[in-house]
This record gives C-alpha cells, sequence and structure tokens, in this order.
C-alpha cells in the first residue's frame, strides 16, 4: 500500500512539471511521460510506453543535425541538444532537451518547449535582413563607437561603401579616416575627435575613397550620446551621395 502510494505522488509530481518528462531505460525503451510531454509530442502516454526514442515523431532534418547520444549518456555526461518535433497535426514544436542517465541506469530527459523563442529570434533575423536590405537601397550605412572601450560597430552597408571585408579593423581609427581624401582627413578627425570629447555633432558631405580607389562622396554624420555630462557613445550614418553630387 506504502508503495502504491509513493508511485500515484511520484506521478502527480511528474505531472505538475511544466517541462516534459521523458523516462527511459538503459536502451532507450520508454517507461514513463508525463502530461507535458504528452502534450508535447501530440500523443497519448499508453502510445508512448514501451516504444524506442528514435521512434518519436521528430524531423528528420532536425534528428541529424543533433542526432541521439547514447555513449555520451553512458560515460556519464549530460547531453543538451535540441530538435524539432512533428505532430500528426502538422503543427510542429521546437524542443531543448537535457537528458541524464540515472544511478540506475535509466535514462532521463527534460524537454523544454523553445518554440516561441526560435520565432522571436527568426523574426529578429528577418526585421535585421530587411533593415540591410533597405539600407543598401538607400545606401545608407550606420555605426556606433563605444567610447570607453574604443569599439566601432558597423552595419553591413558600411563596409560596402568602404569597399571593405569583414577583415577590415572598424577599431583602428587611422585606417578607417585615410579612406576619405587627402583633402577631407583633418576635417573628419577634427569632428569626430569634437564628437567623442565635447558631445558636438556633425554631417558633413565629404570626398571618400573606396578600397578599390573609386572616388566617391559621402554624407558622414555623427550624434554624441551624454549621460553624467560625458559622451559614452556616438551613433552615426555614413550614406553615400555620389549620384546626388554628379546631378547638381
Amino acid at each position: 500500500e506504502d508503495r502504491g502510494v509513493s508511485e500515484q505522488r511520484y506521478h502527480q509530481l511528474l505531472n505538475f512539471a511544466v517541462d516534459g518528462v521523458l523516462i527511459g531505460t538503459h536502451d532507450g525503451i520508454i517507461v514513463e511521460a508525463n502530461a507535458c510531454m504528452c502534450q508535447l509530442f501530440g500523443l497519448a502516454r499508453e502510445t508512448l510506453i514501451g516504444r524506442h526514442i528514435g521512434e518519436m515523431p521528430f524531423t528528420p532534418e532536425s534528428v541529424a543535425a543533433s542526432p541521439f547520444l547514447f555513449e555520451a549518456l553512458y560515460r556519464g555526461e549530460l547531453v543538451v541538444s535540441e530538435r524539432t518535433i512533428l505532430r500528426r497535426d502538422g503543427s510542429q514544436v521546437n524542443v531543448e532537451m537535457h537528458s541524464k542517465m540515472m544511478p540506475d541506469g535509466s535514462l532521463q530527459s527534460i524537454y523544454h518547449d523553445i518554440t516561441q523563442r526560435r520565432l522571436a529570434e527568426r523574426a529578429v533575423l528577418e526585421m535585421r535582413r530587411m533593415l540591410e536590405e533597405a539600407q543598401r537601397m538607400a545606401k545608407l550605412g550606420a555605426w556606433k563607437y563605444d567610447v570607453a572601450n574604443k569599439e566601432h560597430v558597423w552595419t553591413e552597408e558600411v563596409y560596402r561603401i568602404y569597399g571593405v571585408g569583414r577583415d577590415f579593423d572598424v577599431n583602428d581609427l587611422d585606417a578607417c579616416f585615410s579612406h576619405y581624401a587627402p583633402e577631407c582627413r583633418a576635417v573628419i578627425r577634427e569632428a569626430f575627435k569634437c564628437a567623442i570629447t565635447v558631445g558636438k555633432p556633425y554631417e558633413l558631405e565629404l570626398a571618400f575613397v573606396r578600397a578599390s580607389g573609386e572616388r566617391v562622396w559621402v554624407r558622414s554624420s555623427a550624434r554624441p550620446i551624454v549621460e553624467n555630462d560625458r559622451v559614452i557613445r556616438v551613433d552615426g550614418n555614413l550614406m553615400d551621395v555620389t549620384e546626388r553630387r554628379r546631378t547638381q
């Protein structure tokens, strides 16, 4: 009787868990699944019990990217992986799994639904792609400079305007300024210095030389960000205005 009560409490605890819990034998045969796990798979508990974990409805692509690592589990390692579940109704669920071999040799996995996180990440990537495309079409790049750390960050369009690759050292200010035409370098240097030291914004149209040697015109602007009377960051834009200058 005591054993029956203990098992009942055990099942109640499993079903109270907000994540999916899957317990299997040493060979990967499922012996227990909580309510959340059944919901994630879209299958009844009776359907899961007795089946091998490899028979679960994971998409082939996600299994190929994150294969079963039984040998690692047998070595006592914690295996963290991600897969996609394809339910019978056609819906998909992205899960993050933490698997471990228990002292008795059984295997236990905790499944966490990360579908919304992945959707949010994809939305951010799509917005970034759209922003980069808009910048490319407008020939307008953005940059920011961390004054304390002396670190520059550029968008893809700034690299395109410069005509350089990702291996270009954006933190080398001398290299950055060297792409301005010789007669304009002192102007941009002084403007940048005033931006980071006294918080003076600027907007200048200057002659510029791409890495290929092509001479163009750019509009370089900067907006210092000040906190507690100190410039902490400078946000800026770099725009290729060559076509407009040629039509004037």
